[in-house]
């Protein structure tokens, strides 16, 4: 059994069982104080999901890789108040997107800061997601995120890339989608200082809706933590 690519040690998974539990509980602390600070409302829903998962590294050697992710909606009617308004991109605007990268400092501060181990690689997939909103004129972009020229990105599951400068501003919701992914991947290397250590390879997934409205504008983190066990 040890030798089959798609099986996880029973030791493993009543671990990351318990993780999961943990991981929850943070969530629920999280969200309750958000709620009490009228930061979100209880439309905002925030998920998470940890687990453990069978791989095959470059040698082809069976590895098990730790997949964490946090998502969150925001039933329609609270979504303008809860998450990204029109045309905004900075993070810390949206109450749903704070409180989920909090519940993500938090993890990674306790329980869960023994996957950061120095030397080890992480990919962090970061999707960054827009409305169809037409933009008639650019949105100004102050650079706070820094300055892309052609940066590989998949749109819609494909491989593409995307610029983004200060003088051009943002004028297509890709690029709207695009900033605030990057928005995510500045928090990350802000406030988690336990990922320092690691070898990092962030992924930038960006989403354009074909419907406009504001449940379409938000944002999710993925991270994959290689042969963590």
């Amino acid at each position: 059994m040890n030798e089959n690519a798609n099986f996880v040690p029973l030791e493993v998974i009543r671990a990351t069982n318990m993780e999961e539990t943990a991981l929850q509980d943070i969530k629920e602390d999280i969200i309750s104080q958000a709620i009490q600070e009228q930061t979100i409302s209880d439309k905002t829903h925030i998920s998470v999901n940890a687990n453990a998962v069978p791989a095959v590294d470059a040698d082809g050697k069976n590895i098990i890789n730790y997949d964490v992710e946090f998502t969150y909606e925001v039933e329609e009617e609270f979504s303008a108040r809860d998450d990204f308004k029109p045309g905004r991109y900075n993070t810390e605007e949206s109450g749903a997107a704070m409180s989920m990268l909090k519940i993500m400092k938090k993890a990674f501060e306790g329980d869960f800061a023994k996957y950061t181990v120095e030397g080890k690689r992480v990919k962090i997939a970061i999707k960054g997601t827009a409305d169809a909103s037409p933009i008639a004129r650019a949105i100004a972009y102050d650079g706070r995120y820094g300055e892309y020229d052609e940066e590989p990105v998949y749109k819609n599951g494909e491989l593409n890339n995307i610029t983004l400068n200060k003088k051009e501003g943002i004028g297509t919701n890709e690029q709207l989608a695009f900033a605030r992914a990057i928005g995510v991947q500045h928090y990350i290397e802000k406030e988690l200082s336990s990922f320092e250590k690691m070898n990092r390879d962030y992924e930038y997934h960006i989403e354009v809706s074909k419907e406009e409205g504001s449940k379409y504008r938000r944002i999710s983190v993925h991270c994959t933590f290689i042969d963590a066990f």
